[in-house]
Parts: structure tokens; C-alpha cells; sequence
């Protein structure tokens, strides 16, 4: 017999087929697609509400255009369980795979845990561990008192061109929340903030900033070299201080709502203004009916549907009104080959994402040099001439 796993909505290039609400991973490793029945029915031209719409004053085109508009305001979170009395979550756009893995499978490189994966090795990082919620000794101490018949969750999530496994008790579910995470209250470093769904409080977990914490313990990385979530509370406070004496208008064009509000919230706190946008067309658009002089800065993801980040910025370069203003990439993908295609496109400089510290260095750098190409150094916090590698 077959159970479901875990049910996941459908990947953000393939939202636009409406007959499919999402994909499931089914206990024998197979997926199915999940229908979607006011989809097929939208596909086939079938109102079901054609009456009730009429009476109320709406047209069938304005209701889609609220139902897209509300899809593109939904972050997607994976929750799941740790020794902590909460559910904790990860954004789902930071997610590459979930794995279990048989405890047998764990093996140790030094003091890293370790499993073999997909022809590679797959560092291992106990949630609990790392965010002070086990009593146990540090995780590379002891093997984890696991019979060998028992099995590990893994959230396997990406950072700097590697996987890294985060361990965690039990996957629970994917849930779709429109609001804002509240980072009024974060007692420890790792952590985003809290969602409120369903009259309970879940946490958010810096996926990437937990990643780290683990990093500096194990000697892999200097305490300096962190995201946004490790860093103290006043550091960041001081930066967004600094920066309120520059103020600046950016564009921001993004697809994933996650990173569209955390990256907002982000520049608004540090006093700067944002138009945000879903995609380079939509960010082109807003270009174009732009004044000149309004927009001093762009950010941009990389990867998006309709226009992704590379053609913006072929575009924005092409474009004698647009060309000399100062282009920042966002992205989760860091490679060589990422970095190169993205100076070959116009952009100055090409940021990991999830990282607001450095970020807004980089806007504070980008705006006072009035567009000249930099480079920031991954790690450092240092601006060079250059461009973009």
C-alpha cells in the first residue's frame, strides 16, 4: 500500500495549467497531480457562478484577475516538527527535496555528520541542535541514539552551490499564508519570526542562517560571515539607521511572495521606498511608465516566468532612459557560471538572497558610486571594482 507524504503546490513556472492545484509524493516514491475542479471547469468555459457574478457586478475577467492577484500575495511554508513545543516552518521556496534516510545510513567526515547522496556527500545539521532546543550534547559528539531501523527527515535546501540537510523531527504538512511574518520576536539566532495561522503561532526558520551557525561551529566560517538572522539585533538595527540618511527608490521585481515581502520589509525598515513587482515584464512595464529619475536603484530575481532576470536586464541595459541605473541581483543560485552570465547582462552586482545586512551595503554602495560596476566579495562585505564574476 501506497500513503501520502507530503502534498506541495505546483512549481511557480507551472501555476498558469489551472487544472492542477498542486502535486503529491506517494509512499512508494511516485507522484501524482492533484485536479483541480473549478479549474477544469474554468478550462472548459463552464460559469458555475455566472448568476451570483452578474448580481454582485463583477465580470468573469475580474475575478481572475483578484483570484492571480491574491495567488501572487501567498507564501507557501513547509512545517514541520522539532523538540520545541511550536510548529516550526521553512519557506518553501527554499526547499529542494525532503529525504528520509535510515539512522544506519548516518556516517562522520571529522565532526560533521554525513550521509551519501546522489553520487556526493550530504552535510547532515540537527535542527534541534543548533537552535538550542536539544538538552543533549552537541550532535558530533555522540551518534544520535537511534536504533538502525529507525529513520531521519531531512529538509534538503541549497546555499552557496551545496546541499545541506536539515534534520528534523517530522514533516507535518505545506500550508499557503497571506500575511506578513512578525519578526518582533525572535529569542535566538536562526529564526525569521512567527506566523499566526489557524489561532496557533509557528515559527520561521532561517533555513540558510541555521546553515551558518553550523558552519562557524564547526571552524567552516567566520563569525562575520553570516546572514541577516545571525546577526545581532542591534548590528541591524545601527545599519537601518545609517541607511534612513540615504534614502533611495528602488524596483524591485521578484516572483516568490516569501521573498517579495522579506525583502520589501527589509528596505522599508531601513527607510528606503519600493515598487515591487512579480516579474522583469511587469518590472519593465513599470519602467516605461516611470519619469525619469524616479527609480534609483533595481533589484532583481533571477529566475521568473514570463521575463526572468537575465532578459530585464538585457532589456534595462538596451534601453537609453534605464541603462546607466545600478541593477542588483537576488538569487539562490551562486555558481561561477550564475555569477558571469549575470555581469554579461548588465547586472553590478549579484547577491545570495536572504541576506539583509549585506544587501544593504550593497544599495548603500551602488547608490553612492552613481552606477559604476562593483563587486561585492562573498563573505566580506567589501566592494571592488570590477563588476560582477
Amino acid at each position: 500500500d501506497t500513503s501520502d507524504i507530503v502534498v506541495k503546490p505546483l512549481s511557480r513556472f507551472l501555476k498558469t495549467l489551472e487544472i492542477f492545484s498542486g502535486a503529491t509524493i506517494m509512499g512508494d516514491g511516485s507522484v501524482a497531480l492533484i485536479l483541480d475542479v473549478m479549474g477544469i471547469a474554468a478550462k472548459a468555459h463552464i460559469n458555475t457562478k455566472a448568476s451570483s457574478r452578474k448580481d454582485e457586478g463583477f465580470s468573469d475577467d475580474a475575478a481572475r484577475r483578484a483570484e492571480r492577484a491574491k495567488k501572487l500575495e501567498t507564501q507557501e511554508f513547509l512545517v514541520f516538527k522539532t523538540a520545541a513545543q511550536n510548529a516550526h516552518a521553512v519557506p518553501l521556496c527554499l526547499v529542494q527535496r525532503l529525504e528520509v534516510f535510515p539512522a544506519s545510513a548516518i556516517e562522520y567526515s571529522g565532526r560533521q555528520q554525513v550521509v551519501r547522496y546522489r553520487g556526493s556527500i550530504l552535510p547532515l545539521i540537527q535542527v534541534n541542535s543548533v537552535l538550542g532546543y536539544s538538552p543533549s550534547s552537541p550532535p558530533d559528539v555522540v551518534r544520535p541514539s537511534l536504533n538502525d531501523s529507525e529513520s531521519i527527515k531531512v529538509v534538503v535546501v541549497a546555499k552557496s552551490n551545496r546541499f545541506y540537510g536539515l534534520v528534523v523531527e517530522d514533516i507535518l504538512d505545506v500550508l499557503e499564508v497571506d500575511g506578513m511574518i512578525d519578526d518582533s520576536v525572535r529569542d535566538r539566532e536562526g529564526l525569521l519570526g512567527n506566523l499566526i495561522l489557524d489561532q496557533r503561532v509557528i515559527v520561521v526558520v532561517d533555513a540558510l542562517g541555521i546553515v551558518d551557525l553550523e558552519l562557524i561551529r564547526l571552524g567552516k566560517k567566520a563569525p562575520d560571515e553570516v546572514t541577516a538572522s545571525t546577526r545581532s539585533a542591534r548590528d541591524v538595527q545601527l545599519m537601518q539607521m545609517r541607511f534612513k540618511q540615504k534614502a533611495v527608490r528602488i524596483l524591485y521585481a521578484e516572483d516568490v511572495a516569501f521573498f517579495r515581502k522579506h525583502v520589501s520589509k527589509a528596505l522599508s525598515r531601513a527607510g528606503h521606498d519600493s515598487v515591487v513587482v512579480e516579474d522583469g515584464l511587469a518590472a519593465m512595464k513599470a519602467l516605461e511608465e516611470s519619469n525619469d529619475g524616479d527609480f534609483t536603484l533595481i533589484l532583481s530575481d533571477i529566475e521568473m516566468p514570463r521575463m526572468n532576470g537575465l532578459e530585464f536586464a538585457r532589456a534595462v541595459r538596451k534601453n537609453s532612459r534605464f541603462k546607466d541605473i545600478p541593477m542588483i541581483a537576488l538569487s539562490t543560485r551562486a555558481k561561477d557560471s550564475d555569477m558571469k552570465a549575470g555581469r554579461e547582462a548588465g547586472f553590478n552586482l549579484y547577491l545570495e538572497k536572504l541576506n539583509e545586512a549585506k544587501l544593504l551595503e550593497a544599495v548603500d554602495e551602488l547608490t553612492q558610486r552613481s552606477g559604476d560596476a562593483v563587486e561585492l566579495v562573498e563573505g566580506s562585505g567589501k566592494a571592488m571594482d570590477g563588476g560582477v564574476r
